[in-house]
């Protein structure tokens, strides 16, 4: 049992405290819910709230301990549904459901969705319901919709009734199809009714001109009207942050420094986004977003390679190397609280929970359990290194999706060319090369998930050439199709729409390979 679920037998403080500083706890234990504006408008219904948490009283009700109650196997054909992205559940306890079934027993896995799938992947979910359910056409009892009188799906992401002989720790659903595609959203049964849509695409939304130093540098997305853009380059200007509410870009008052850059932002809900900047030779710091103003909430020496925020207690700051003139920053983690330094030294990182972090360093990924790191050379995965010294393969970004889905991407770093690009993927016990190609320096450290199974990757390019979006989708990478040819602009950073396929990204326009001149800032955003 979770510990929410216990919390929720506590009537009225459970949802006083639901309720308290704008739903923020619900916000935090929902984070990459795409529809948690929606569900908050619908819970603040009178009683509505109350009549959802009475779900859980009613089925987990407090009991004295004692033997764990002892329920007869489940004989009924049994399919089990999980998604990689889920982060709350784990796939081996989906897969070990299995041992509780005596009759037909069946596992699917649904890659690139999260914990809710039926608002993720609603298509790949009623496909797999429908076939489930469907009865042979040369089935006795098969009438029209060939639906048998009983059918069991166990899916972490669905609810239902709870009860009979089909009861299990966890989410027993005796489907009622209706049901199941109502509550998964039965996108697939009116799609033949709805009109065609245009097939997704990048597109410009934001543009601001300024000087030669107005790109827009870091984005971060909290759901498809909730966005942070931040812009300036640095060197003598002013860092700007930009707020997406609706369909509108605001500029928002931004405590930054002059000369003061963001070269990345994350966030757990609307009411907790950060900032991570690096000061033109004064360090680097962390900017937070309570809901209502942005304010300064650490200070470090050195500059800061990269960061990755999991809720507002569990906040990860990589910094780079010791350098000449560069002091080492180390790896900082924020629980809450305080700020504490563990002490090894990354180039970057990506969190999944505080005892559940990756991180990157040279030809190395590394992983840390909660105590210490662990180091995995993936240098016989990268590009070989060349006997003339004019390039140096490493390892250049890293994204945890899931404990057995990660991603590394690698550079051979060629000399003015950059290059090849490789990706490389961790599917819970070894690390393999998936695809390689070339499109010169980079990503940056703000590339992101596809929401179906691929990256989005912002390349730099070849020294003073062109750079590219580049999209890993079935195993290939291939250059995105912008709305400006790929000479005339940059893309800096790329975040995706929690639960969709949507992103929206971060850059410049500017005059043909000339990246210093006609310099527009602009925003994109990736939907149909």
């Amino acid at each position: 049992m979770g510990w929410y679920q216990l919390f929720f037998q506590f009537k009225e403080i459970a949802e006083a405290t639901l309720r308290h500083d704008g739903w923020a706890a619900l916000r935090e234990l929902a984070p990459g819910y795409a529809d948690i504006d929606r569900a908050i408008a619908d819970l603040s219904r009178p009683g509505a709230l109350t009549a959802s948490l009475n779900w859980y009283r009613a089925n987990l009700a407090p009991r004295m301990p004692g033997p764990r109650p002892e329920f007869p196997p489940v004989t009924a054909p049994t399919l089990g549904i999980w998604s990689d992205g889920d982060r709350y559940l784990d796939g081996a306890r989906m897969r070990a459901s299995g041992e509780l079934v005596k009759g037909p027993w069946r596992y699917e896995e649904i890659t690139g969705a999260t914990h809710w799938v039926p608002l993720d992947a609603p298509g790949q979910l009623n496909e797999l319901l429908l076939g489930h359910c469907r009865l042979p056409e040369d089935a006795p009892e098969a009438g029209a919709n060939r639906i048998p009188p009983s059918c069991v799906i166990r899916a972490e992401c669905l609810s239902g009734h709870r009860g009979g002989s089909m009861s299990r720790k966890g989410a027993w659903i005796a489907a009622g199809v209706a049901g199941l595609l109502a509550a998964g959203g039965a996108t697939a049964a009116s799609a033949t009714a709805a009109p065609p849509v245009a097939a997704p695409h990048w597109h410009i939304v934001k543009s601001v001109k300024t000087d030669v130093n107005g790109q827009f540098t870091a984005i971060v997305t909290t759901g498809k009207a909730s966005a942070w853009a931040f812009d300036g380059l640095g060197f003598t200007a002013h860092a700007s942050a930009w707020r997406l509410s609706g369909k509108t870009w605001k500029k928002v008052a931004f405590p930054s420094k002059a000369g003061e850059e963001v070269i990345a932002a994350a966030a757990s809900s609307p009411s907790d986004v950060w900032a991570f900047t690096d000061i033109s030779g004064a360090g680097s710091r962390a900017l937070r977003w309570n809901g209502a103003k942005w304010s300064v909430v650490k200070t470090f020496a050195a500059q800061i390679g990269g960061a990755s925020v999991v809720t507002g207690n569990d906040a990860w700051v990589f910094g780079f190397a010791a350098a000449p003139l560069q002091p080492a920053l180390g790896i900082w983690h924020y629980n809450g609280h305080t700020w504490a330094q563990v002490s090894k030294n990354l180039q970057g990182g990506s969190a999944l929970s505080a005892t559940n972090v990756w991180g990157f360093n040279g030809t190395a990924v590394e992983h840390w359990n909660g105590h210490k790191w662990a180091s995995t050379s993936v240098k016989s995965l990268l590009p070989a290194k060349m006997s003339n010294g004019l390039n140096n393969p490493s390892v250049t970004g890293i994204l945890a999706l899931a404990a057995n889905n990660v991603y590394a991407i690698g550079n051979g770093n060629l000399q003015d060319e950059g290059g090849p690009l490789v990706v490389l993927h961790y599917n819970g016990s070894k690390w393999a090369k998936v695809t390689q190609g070339n499109f010169g320096f980079g990503p940056f450290p703000e590339f992101s998930s596809d929401g179906s199974g691929g990256l989005w990757l912002p390349m730099n390019g070849p020294f003073g050439g062109t750079s590219f979006l580049v999209h890993f989708a079935g195993g290939k990478l291939m250059k995105a199709t912008l709305p400006v040819g790929a000479p005339k602009i940059t893309v800096n950073s790329v975040a995706r729409v929690p639960g969709t396929t949507q992103q929206f990204a971060a850059g410049y326009t500017h005059a043909s390979n000339d990246r210093g001149t006609n310099v527009v800032g602009v925003i994109l955003q990736y939907s149909s």
